[in-house]
């Protein structure tokens, strides 16, 4: 500050400011801990620095070179005695500023690493839940903690007293507006305690975030406590809070109100102006009416989805699988696949859902029809010059889905013909084999995937599944142990080896009691092949 009245007025403005930023540093640090963030602390040791240089320049250079420019005689022998002076406290000053450097050094290093809060630690006892009360009142962790370990042995008078305190200090937390509910209704006062749910249901309109929301405990609220989570839920998504729509819909399906969960988004899909949210909200819609058995209500909103978003498939597979499905009725279906193909959906996706809903009708020669009809479309995106591989694993699992088995391997072998290296269709083509108990095929594409990635545990562990199948039983010992080395914490894969080994020694005992040789593979010579 000394230095300050030294400079000169035109360069006064930015050492000014720097003292006011040190000086508010400075008051902030009474009320927090914000010098123990290293960045905060290095930025005000600059700004200390800096402002020091900028006002010892200013009042002590550059006054002397002015009083040398105006007594040039007589003042020389008196700026030589001062600059003697200075050369003696110069080294002093120093010595003590590295002094208090190096102590303040210390004890930032001997300070805890663990900035306040999170180095208080979650007291295990009531005297230390006490003493942490003391010396922390304005946490409501603290007086969370001391109401944990007394529970319910305090008064309850006592229990709303701490609760509120906690509540006042963090009056947003849904966790502590739900206990000092509780302590209300426990205590008989209904009336608060009812509007306390609702409040903390408007602060947070998520069920994750109350504990009494979950599936298992919200039917035994009582109407009156069912009927505040639902106005908090309503209040709040009056308030436009994002999860509201969300958490009162699932506030209804878990209490089986199906019609109004219903209800709640179809009133949402109608204030919804962008299109792709308007099409869910009405498939929602849709599907909470199925589940009320409400089908007239169920396929109009499917409808309504599919007018919002006429390219989109998902109200379509949605009016196959829940209405027509169902009914068993080819004919509604096929109606359902050549309207969206009028509408610009892809056909592809439309077969695969006819397949499986044939096959759901009984109808084989429909489903081998619907698939057909799909690998047709696959040939066009050919032409067109797209990719077809993923087109053939979709076309895959909508096979399986209906049961086609020879369908579902044509399209794996299409799918593996395009990409000769690729896991995912060599695994899906040996898990099918080994389904059908074809085992040597099984092998033969699991071993192919060892060899593309030998640190492939599960690739091992069907290999010697499938080994296993074959009778050899050498080969699969060697799968079974390299799946275990990879994978060492796998208890079913242990147990399926420790099974094998049980399977040898039988054999070899078997083999020995008649006389002959035991085989390391357990009668892998003489055994049947897996091979169908």
């Amino acid at each position: 500050m000394q230095g300050l009245k030294k400079v000169s007025p035109g360069a006064v403005s930015l050492p000014a400011a720097m003292v006011a930023a040190l000086a508010a540093m400075a008051f902030h640090e009474f009320v927090d801990f914000n010098l123990q963030v290293p960045a905060n602390a290095f930025l005000f040791t600059l700004l200390l620095a800096v402002a020091l240089r900028m006002t010892g320049l200013a009042g002590g250079q550059r006054s002397e070179a002015r009083d040398q420019r105006s007594e040039v005689g007589g003042q020389r022998s008196e700026v030589g005695g001062q600059e003697s002076v200075a050369g003696l406290r110069s080294p002093v000053a120093a010595v003590i500023v590295s002094a208090i450097a190096l102590a303040l050094i210390v004890y930032a290093l001997r300070q805890e690493q663990i900035p306040y809060p999170y180095n208080l630690k979650e007291p295990d006892s009531v005297a230390e839940a006490r003493e942490l009360l003391l010396s922390h009142p304005a946490r409501a962790s603290s007086h969370l903690s001391l109401l944990r370990l007394l529970e319910h042995k305090a008064p309850l008078s006592w229990q709303l007293s701490e609760s509120e305190a906690a509540l006042w200090l963090e009056p947003g937390n849904p966790y502590i507006r739900d206990l000092y509910a509780s302590t209300l209704l426990r205590m008989g006062k209904t009336a608060e305690g009812l509007r306390e749910i609702t409040q903390s249901v408007v602060d947070s309109p998520s069920l994750s975030t109350h504990f009494y929301l979950s599936g298992r405990l919200l039917p035994w609220l009582s109407a009156a406590e069912q009927k505040a989570v639902e106005e908090g839920f309503k209040q709040a998504l009056a308030l436009g809070y994002p999860e509201s729509l969300g958490g009162l819909a699932g506030f209804y399906g878990n209490l089986g109100r199906f019609s109004d969960q219903g209800m709640l988004h179809e009133q949402a899909a109608l204030r919804e102006s962008d299109e792709t949210k308007r099409a869910d909200l009405f498939i929602n819609a849709g599907l909470a009416y199925a589940r009320a058995r409400d089908e007239a209500k169920a396929e109009n909103l499917f409808r309504k989805a599919a007018a919002a978003l006429p390219h989109d498939p998902r109200a379509y597979r949605q009016l196959v699988a829940v209405i027509y499905e169902p009914r068993k009725d080819l004919h509604g279906i096929k109606r359902v696949v050549a309207e969206g193909s009028k509408n610009g959906v892809p056909a592809f996706d439309l077969y695969l859902s006819l397949a499986e809903a044939a096959e759901k009708a009984g109808s084989s020669e429909e489903r081998k029809a619907a698939l057909t009809s799909a690998r047709a479309e696959i040939d066009q995106s050919i032409r067109k010059g797209e990719d077809p591989y993923p087109l053939y694993l979709l076309l895959a699992d909508g096979a399986r889905r209906a049961g086609g088995r020879e369908e579902e391997t044509a399209a794996l072998l299409a799918a593996l013909e395009l990409r000769p290296g690729s896991s995912d269709a060599l695994l899906r083509l040996g898990g099918l084999y080994l389904e059908q108990a074809n085992f040597d095929r099984a092998a033969l594409y699991f071993g192919r995937i060892a060899n593309i990635n030998p640190n492939a545990a599960d690739a091992y562990y069907r290999l010697a599944m499938a080994e296993e199948g074959r009778y050899r039983f050498a080969e699969a010992d060697k799968a079974y142990a390299r799946a275990i080395e990879l994978a060492p914490d796998n208890k079913s894969f242990r147990d399926r080896y420790e099974g094998l080994k049980g399977k040898v020694a039988q054999n070899r005992t078997k083999a020995e009691a008649d006389g002959r040789p035991g085989t390391g593979d357990g009668g892998q010579k003489t055994g049947r092949r897996g091979n169908r």
